[in-house]
């Protein structure tokens, strides 16, 4: 019986430590893989959790303590496979890679200002390149792609990129997730107190190498809090055979209070029976160790002879 990856994928437009609690409480659930986009956090930063983290760190912004960009990524450290980082193509400000088992997830920021064909050209060439030097079977993209498709997803409106996504998608021979499991649902919701849905539109995409009808995928879109952010956090599951992860050492270690071995003023021969204890415990592993060990090491050890 398969189990569930779940990714969960959020525009941030800038996260601080004091959000983080609020973030947690509304993360979906399960949530292995949390990717934030523009976190604006700057090198040598840290968020406050207890969840592995991963950065492809902000730039700085002239005369300001914040940055602008960054992609993070967070583990849940539940979950029992392996994610591994890897290089960010080019040291791109764009993207942030990473592997797990047989899977290669990119997530992406592709800010407004970039040129619309140069985006596509960099995932593009960043997945040629991780084909090039890592072994997957399926490609996973999630982010915040600032492409509106108009009626191919249930938005209001087209830009300029959506002629380039569309080519990116068949390109690759991808499913956006969206279409079938997300369909006219906003992603981002920017209003005002007259009109609360008065700008909405759908940017923050799920695609991937399955094909849409795979059984057990779901997308969720958390349109009921607001975190600080007019994007809307975007829940993904879908199923998976990983591989078994290593099993855990369970083998109970044998702990000695060594206060045991002291001689006490109540009972000054009590200590006695600890030590010969210690002794009968420790002395057939010693003589099978000295059978290992090679006849020369032991005579030229003061106080040991060979066996």
């Amino acid at each position: 019986m398969s189990e569930s990856l779940g990714i969960t994928l959020w525009n941030a437009q800038g996260i601080t430590s004091e959000t983080m609690d609020s973030i947690f409480e509304n993360l979906p659930m399960p949530t292995d893989i949390f990717f934030i986009t523009e976190t604006w956090l700057l090198p040598q930063r840290s968020l406050p959790t207890t969840w592995t983290q991963i950065h492809n760190f902000g730039i700085g912004v002239d005369r300001a303590r914040r940055g602008q960009l960054g992609i993070s990524l967070l583990i849940n450290p539940s979950f029992p496979y392996t994610v591994l980082s890897l290089p960010i193509f080019e040291d791109s400000n764009y993207i942030l890679p990473c592997q797990c088992q047989n899977y290669l997830i990119i997530c992406t920021y592709l800010p407004p200002a970039l040129d619309d064909q140069a985006c596509f050209d960099l995932l593009t060439d960043s997945i040629e390149h991780y084909a090039t030097h890592y072994a997957f079977d399926h490609l996973l993209l999630c982010g915040d792609f600032n492409t509106r498709l108009g009626d191919y997803v249930g938005d209001k409106r087209q830009n300029g990129r959506y002629q380039s996504f569309l080519d990116f998608i068949h390109m690759h021979h991808l499913t956006l997730h969206n279409v079938d499991h997300a369909f006219g649902i906003p992603t981002y919701i920017r209003g005002t107190e007259a009109n609360p849905t008065d700008k909405t539109s759908i940017i923050d995409f799920f695609l991937s190498t399955h094909p849409f009808d795979l059984e057990g995928i779901s997308m969720t879109v958390n349109n009921d809090a607001y975190l600080g952010s007019d994007h809307k956090m975007v829940h993904f599951s879908l199923p998976h055979n990983f591989n078994p992860p290593p099993a855990t050492n369970i083998h109970p270690r044998l702990l000695w209070n060594l206060n045991k071995f002291k001689q006490s003023k109540n009972h000054p021969n009590r200590h006695l029976h600890h030590i010969r204890q210690y002794r009968n415990h420790i002395n057939p592993h010693l003589t099978d160790l000295l059978q290992r060990m090679d006849p020369i090491i032991l005579s030229s050890t003061p106080g040991i002879d060979p066996p």
